[in-house]
């Protein structure tokens, strides 16, 4: 017969650990939604560079064949033309890399949809803009999964250290037995009573106790890393997030509007025989450079975005 302690210890103690499955499954429902969004921007930029470079070089395939004629009218060098033939060349390793990693952003996305993967993506980004108030940052990190999970993990340990102590509660058991005997002899009934006894209890050193109390303090411990770690990974997502929306700005505001207006004014030289043909390619040239940059300010924004949509959404990951 069991006591009632030790039957109360060990089933919150299953409690708990149910408790603690639970917690662990939605934060790694969690943490697969976050990788597969961050793959998914993988691909994304992979096969935006990828359009770009061959636009960059298609552009210049095509001033290469303007140049190429005009040399027999003095208008342009030989030198020009084999600049551009190295630029071409330059350009391409670099569309051949965009490939590669375009190959390898599908094939780490495939992990989570499967043959999807190799579709062709939207050209444009989702709208996600997850920002979060200093000031509540601790408040959002308390309730992240991870940490739940965590201080689950505490009352499993400590339940483990309850159950060593109600160890010591004693246990006790009966038993009815009955006897047939022949040869004469009567039949016989028995009723034992067992009981379990704890000799010397105040002077013995309750090592399995103990050893659950250290496994206490080491999960504690752990808790208290994994608050440490979130606080310092969501930190990290907020300012590349801030940076990203600077830089951004910038490109937005300056360089953008500057590469196009230098573009419409190498466009209008060259009607006016002010410019040549090569400052109108090399404007061209320009704001390509800049759209594969903003590209990458774009995409970056959008990884910070995901990643604190990971610490701060409680239902769902983007908002």
């Amino acid at each position: 017969m069991t006591p009632l302690k030790k039957r109360e210890v060990a089933s919150n103690r299953q409690l708990a650990v149910a408790d603690q499955f639970a917690t662990e499954q939605v934060a790694t429902a969690r943490s697969i939604e976050r990788d597969a969004a961050l793959a998914w921007l993988d691909v994304y930029e992979a096969q935006r560079k990828t359009e770009l470079y061959q636009r960059l070089i298609d552009n210049m395939i095509a001033e290469r064949k303007v140049l190429a004629a005009s040399i027999s009218s003095g208008n342009a060098k030989t030198s020009d033309v084999l600049g551009v033939d190295t630029n071409i060349s330059i350009t391409k390793e670099k569309h051949i890399f965009a490939l590669r990693d375009e190959r390898k952003a599908r094939a780490a996305l495939a992990r989570w949809i499967g043959k999807s993967a190799s579709r062709p993506i939207s050209t444009e980004l989702p709208a996600m803009t997850n920002k979060l108030n200093h000031d509540t940052t601790q408040q959002k990190i308390e309730r992240h999964p991870l940490l739940k999970n965590a201080f689950q993990s505490e009352k499993v340990a400590q339940y483990a250290v309850d159950s060593a102590q109600a160890n010591l509660e004693r246990s006790w058991g009966w038993e009815v037995g009955y006897g047939k005997r022949f040869n004469g002899h009567s039949d016989m009934i028995s009723f034992q009573i067992s009981i379990d006894l704890q000799l010397d209890r105040v002077n013995r050193q309750d090592r399995r106790t103990a050893e659950k109390l250290v496994l206490v303090e080491r999960v504690r411990k752990l808790t208290e890393d994994r608050r440490r770690q979130l606080s310092s990974e969501l930190e990290s997502a907020m300012a590349d997030a801030e940076a990203a929306e600077a830089l951004e700005n910038e490109s937005r505001i300056q360089l953008i509007p500057n590469a196009q207006a230098k573009l419409s004014i190498a466009q209008a030289g060259y009607k006016s025989g002010m410019q040549t043909i090569a400052d109108v390619w090399q404007a061209r040239r320009s704001v390509i450079d800049i759209e594969l940059d903003r590209l990458s300010i774009l995409t970056d924004k959008q990884r910070a975005a995901v990643r604190i949509g990971y610490f701060i959404n409680d239902k769902q990951l983007f908002k």
